[in-house]
């Protein structure tokens, strides 16, 4: 396994994650969906990415109906894995019960989030928390303040987000500078071959402020397997109908270009997405979920594949994020600033 700093701070983590989303929720309809592994099921994937190197373990208060961070910490404890050597990433924004409160980005949602993945985590102290979602009626200013306090109590090693606009991440990494307080180390967003809205401006956003950028989604929930037809049936031993949002018709032009280039190297369609999106310098983890041992085992296997620059420019070209206001026109007009050649 190979390491990356996450942006500029100096956490090392594993260029590939485990994401934790199949973990947990029998008794919810969408968690059984994506999985929802059982405790015992949960330890074997785990003990697969430990043995494989991966120290990022990702899940949110809301994952497997709100009993991932259990199954993770609990699989912590039963593995007998070193609390040091694993860093845990959790994040709180969605509903956690029926109260007004419970929900959203306020001091008093924080403060009640952190304190209960914390007991679910079975841990004195969360790595990366991660807000998971913008909350326009909350100020920018009370969740920071809230997460600033949680660092300086030692609660939080990082703090980050998720789903934000460019915008967004810039209007809180304002307010930590004016306010001297913990800023954002990371975002995590959707990125694959079919899926590169992030590139627009989350990328070059991250990358001119020193962010680690965690990379979701990376096989468009099962579509770049190549284990889907357009329509999103399965078209073998996948298991039920996709359902994820990434869009169809572009997830089978990149498993068309997927697949030759998988085929030169001795891959999967799958392997070769995950290894584009490893090419990429901004991204510090990519993370992979999985029901089961043998399913992450085989994804891990894209760490050994390395795409030639030709391969990888061919896969950029398939579905390239279209042009959109005001990009089209800075774009345009910026070759105009260069000066003229020399006569």
């Amino acid at each position: 396994m190979r390491y990356r700093f996450l942006g500029r701070s100096g956490l090392l983590v594993s260029e590939i994650g485990l994401g934790t989303n199949t973990f947990g929720g029998e008794h919810d309809a969408r968690s059984r969906a994506l999985g929802a592994l059982s405790q015992a099921d949960a330890n074997a994937v785990m003990k697969t990415a430990f043995d494989n190197g991966v120290n990022l373990i990702d899940t949110a208060d809301a994952y497997g109906g709100g009993e991932s961070e259990t199954r993770v910490g609990t699989a912590l404890r039963d593995l007998g894995m070193a609390r040091d050597d694993v860093i845990l990433l959790t994040k709180f924004f969605h509903r956690t019960g029926p109260g007004p409160n419970a929900v959203g980005a306020s001091r008093v949602h924080i403060m009640n989030s952190v304190e209960r993945s914390l007991r679910k985590l079975g841990t004195g102290h969360i790595d990366l928390y991660m807000l998971h979602n913008y909350d326009p009626w909350t100020a920018m200013d009370e969740t920071l303040d809230a997460l600033d306090i949680l660092v300086r109590q030692g609660k939080l090693r990082y703090i980050g987000c998720s789903n934000l606009y460019a915008w967004q991440v810039m209007l809180g990494l304002g307010v930590s500078e004016r306010r001297m307080i913990a800023r954002f180390a990371a975002i995590e967003g959707q990125y694959s071959v079919a899926e590169r809205g992030i590139e627009r401006e989350l990328l070059p956003m991250a990358e001119n402020q020193g962010l680690g950028v965690v990379a979701f989604g990376v096989l468009g929930s099962g579509l770049l397997t190549g284990k889907y037809a357009a329509d999103g049936s399965a078209q073998g031993p996948a298991r039920g109908e996709h359902t994820g949002a990434t869009d169809r018709g572009r997830a089978a032009r990149a498993v068309d270009a997927l697949r030759p280039i998988a085929a030169r190297h001795g891959a999967t369609p799958g392997q070769a997405a995950i290894a584009w999106v490893l090419a990429k310098k901004q991204v510090s983890s990519v993370l992979l979920g999985a029901r089961d041992a043998v399913q992450l085992e085989n994804n891990l296997k894209s760490q050994a594949l390395s795409l030639s620059p030709e391969e990888i420019a061919t896969l950029d070209a398939v579905c390239p994020p279209g042009p959109e206001y005001p990009g089209v026109i800075q774009h345009r007009l910026a070759s105009t600033r260069l000066p003229p050649p020399a006569s």
